[in-house]
């Protein structure tokens, strides 16, 4: 029977082994002993002797991982890829909702002092002074308010049951985003004042909320919003 050729044995190495035989060489380097030791150790724990050096005669000592082990290295990149890819998406359409919602906020507060000291809602936002830096840049955002100039009782008198209104739509340019919607409204009290209230609703992927707002016994109760 013909003699096997050492080429024949290209068995995978474990992990173990490889971690041995490195710390054998660099052993062998720092004491100035020969690498055969650590090579004839790396070989007999795969249960076969070393091969001879005998590059001369056409051999080579190739040590290696194999297409298996490379093959399995791919499989479970891919699926830590596929598990982590989905979480990191959903949590930058998080943050960009969040900006939205914290610009929303930021607009109806301004609403707000800005009816406070002229007795009527601002149409826009340069109006209110809110910097357009602050707006999100993956939202579309419109202010709509009652006509310049309109004065708060006649506002209030002009408007079914007492009820004026400003609303801020933030439209998503990205259709995997959420849209959002805030209301800031006027209405009387029992003692015929006005009163100021806030809503912000939220709508659903590539969807801005249409909030309706609707006078009931001297409230105003919003309907078509999904209220945060």
């Amino acid at each position: 029977m013909p003699a096997r050729s050492c080429r024949h044995f290209a068995q995978p190495y474990s992990s173990c082994t490889i971690a041995i035989a490195i710390a054998l060489r660099i052993s062998a380097s720092s004491s100035g002993k020969n690498w055969d030791s650590a090579k004839a150790y790396s070989h007999r724990s795969r249960g076969y002797k070393s091969c001879p050096n005998r590059s001369g005669d056409g051999y080579t000592s190739q040590q290696g991982f194999t297409l298996i082990e490379m093959l399995v290295v791919v499989v479970i990149l891919g699926v830590l890829a596929s598990i982590a890819l989905p979480s990191f998406l959903s949590q930058a359409a998080r943050s960009k909702q969040a900006k939205a919602l914290m610009y929303i906020g930021l607009v109806n507060r301004a609403q707000q002092g800005f009816f406070v000291e002229n007795n009527r809602f601002a149409t826009s936002t340069a109006e209110l002074g809110v910097v357009d830096n602050h707006a999100p840049p993956d939202y579309d955002v419109s202010v709509t308010a009652q006509a310049e100039g309109t004065a708060v009782a006649d506002t209030l008198t002009a408007q079914p049951n007492g009820l004026a209104i400003t609303e801020t739509r933030a439209t998503p340019i990205n259709p995997a985003l959420r849209g959002y919607a805030g209301l800031v409204f006027t209405t009387l009290d029992p003692d015929g004042a006005a009163r100021l209230g806030t809503v912000i609703c939220q709508g659903n992927a590539a969807t801005t909320p249409s909030p309706t707002p609707v006078a009931v016994a001297g409230q105003v109760q919003i309907d078509n919003c999904n209220t945060l």
